[in-house]
């Protein structure tokens, strides 16, 4: 674990507080940044472009290190092989493929069961390389990917929305099946589990919702609701209530912040993000309401809308120290999921995106045991 730089040592993100003009005039609520009076956004570029460690903010602290056996095997080979991966479309306009690069680990015998890995939000797939290392030394193939929008792949980010990176978790899914070192349970359906925490864990329970070839699913320090955790507060989960809490600015920002860095380097208004997640940010960011396009984008975003579909082994994690995504959100994750799927595992530890405590080596053993067991019949793991 790497805990993000505490935000003492940050003083000019506390601006991200002051989306408002002092006159209470509302500022930019037509998809530009509400932020240039107050300077926000030279702000937010100049911390991303020159403190590029920001980058892993959320990835540093999301992911399991997946260490554990599944048969002991050693690694001959520990680089990987870098592909360039067809996805989803590039937009609801435009059905051209966004391009996925991906790094392929491959165990020492195969054919073998897959985790495909999803990092954390402003990661890429280097922030999982040693994770997906250890799965590879404990048998399994193992495909780590940048999610759209970042690093080197294609695309605009629209956060974990089905018609886009799903679709691309789904893509991925389908090179799987094409290979002969993944074992493969029929055609077109290789076996493989998905894991990732925060952004990748929210994908990760999204793509066992919308693709019943996912097997096992871990997901740690996610999100159920996006509105109920970046509103927190909020009376109950949308749609059944239209009551909204307070906006979680500072967290909202430095994501928004992780994006407005384009392919080509430059700092733009809306960065990397697709123009209506873009919109809906400078909306909330200036008058900390949201829209009903807000909302409809943040529920379709949400693992809450497919909890009821997930029926595969589900490990979730929950961290102590996490005023992002708090344990409630594990809960509501865990409460839904179980009503219909009785494999479900809830484990709480004391790290999270605030840091705490590292407890790496036993969330590491509890995770590789999981797709040891559901993927490899390994050793059984109690829920």
């Amino acid at each position: 674990w790497v805990t993000p730089t505490p935000w003492a040592a940050q003083p000019d993100l506390h601006a991200a507080n002051r989306h408002i003009d002092r006159d209470g005039e509302t500022v930019g609520c037509t998809g530009r940044l509400a932020l240039d009076r107050l300077r926000l956004r030279q702000t937010y570029a100049e911390w991303v472009v020159n403190r590029r460690q920001f980058a892993g903010f959320v990835t540093a602290v999301i992911f399991w290190g997946l260490i554990a056996t599944v048969g002991g095997q050693a690694r001959a080979d520990t680089s990987a092989q870098a592909l360039s991966l067809p996805g989803g479309p590039t937009s609801a306009m435009d059905s051209t493929p966004v391009r996925l690069d991906a790094d392929l680990y491959l165990p020492s015998t195969t054919p073998a069961p897959a985790v495909v890995l999803a990092h954390g939000f402003g990661g890429s797939k280097a922030s999982v390389a040693t994770d997906a290392e250890y799965l590879a030394d404990r048998g399994f193939v193992v495909l780590a990917y940048t999610a759209r929008g970042f690093g080197g792949s294609t695309g605009t980010i629209s956060m974990n929305s089905p018609d886009f990176e799903i679709a691309d978790a789904s893509a991925v899914i389908d090179y799987l099946a094409t290979l002969d070192t993944v074992t493969q349970d029929g055609a077109s359906d290789p076996r493989v589990g998905f894991a990732g925490g925060s952004y990748g864990g929210a994908l990760s329970l999204m793509a066992a919702g919308y693709d019943n070839r996912v097997n096992a699913v871990s997901a740690d320090i996610t999100w159920n609701d996006l509105q109920t955790s970046l509103f927190g507060q909020s009376v109950s989960n949308p749609p059944a209530s239209r009551g909204v809490g307070v906006f979680k600015q500072l967290w909202s920002g430095l994501f928004f912040s992780a994006g407005l860095v384009t392919q080509d380097g430059e700092v733009t208004d809306c960065g990397r993000f697709a123009p209506d997640w873009c919109a809906a940010y400078s909306t909330a960011a200036a008058d900390g309401v949201l829209t009903d396009k807000a909302r409809e984008l943040m529920a379709a975003s949400s693992p809450a809308s497919i909890t009821d579909r997930i029926s595969v082994p589900t490990l979730l994690g929950g961290g102590q120290s996490d005023s992002l995504f708090p344990l409630a959100q594990t809960s509501a994750n865990a409460e839904q999921i179980s009503a219909a799927n009785e494999t479900v595992k809830v484990v709480w530890h004391a790290g999270g995106h605030d840091g705490g405590v590292d407890e790496g080596d036993r969330l590491r053993e509890l995770n590789a045991e999981w797709f040891s067991f559901h993927l490899a019949d390994g050793p059984e793991v109690t829920n």
